[in-house]
């Protein structure tokens, strides 16, 4: 029988597969991203089930709105970008590390001030956070959308050097940065979701 967190994984690929293939990417970067960094390997593991659970929100999203391959009105705009609080409210009633629901809130707050949903400022967003910051954005600019066709690894890399010190962390944009530049980065075949076990208890 399939554990609620195998479960929680294909709901997210029926409700849209390009968010599936999404988070398995962010997952697979966020823990390389972690070693990279030095983290211990229980932070590692933290950061890749925060890759794989950092939108789960989008379960709340409309489909029509999710799927749109057209321009978005400034409503649809805005009902996306309830995503995180929707992850947060998902999340906060199992017994989840607090570390992995900060990351589903705030994986798009800026450095700067001007991110969402909590306008959090500089280092006030955790370590964790800025990271996946910086890897859900470098994976949504190469990784296949509907609306366009990826970017380029030079162009995505020109992005978050631009993004420094506003949308970024800057210090750990050179750090990713580097990464990249140093990595050929293979994503797994087949379903990161089945060979990585999390139990999530009902409240």
């Amino acid at each position: 029988m399939l554990n609620a967190y195998q479960q929680v994984m294909r709901l997210i690929y029926r409700h849209d597969s390009l968010t599936f293939l999404h988070i398995k990417r962010v997952a697979v970067l966020m823990e390389r991203f972690a070693s990279y960094m030095g983290l211990t390997s229980e932070e590692c593991y933290i950061a890749k089930l925060g890759g794989f659970l950092h939108d789960i929100g989008k379960l709340e999203l409309a489909p029509e709105v999710l799927h749109k391959r057209g321009k978005l009105t400034e409503k649809e705009i805005k009902h996306i970008k309830k995503h995180p609080v929707f992850g947060y409210h998902i999340l906060k009633h199992y017994h989840i590390d607090k570390r992995i629901v900060e990351m589903t809130r705030w994986h798009h707050e800026c450095f700067d001030g001007g991110g969402y949903p909590d306008k959090l400022c500089g280092t006030e967003a955790p370590l964790l956070c800025r990271m996946m910051a910086i890897v859900d954005a470098w994976e949504a600019m190469t990784g296949k959308r509907l609306y366009r066709s990826p970017l380029s690894h030079e162009k995505a890399l020109a992005e978050l050097q631009n993004g420094k010190g506003t949308q970024f962390d800057p210090e750990l944009v050179e750090h990713f940065v580097a990464m990249i530049s140093s990595m050929h980065v293979r994503f797994p075949k087949r379903s990161v979701a089945s060979s990585v076990p999390l139990t999530i208890p009902k409240p």
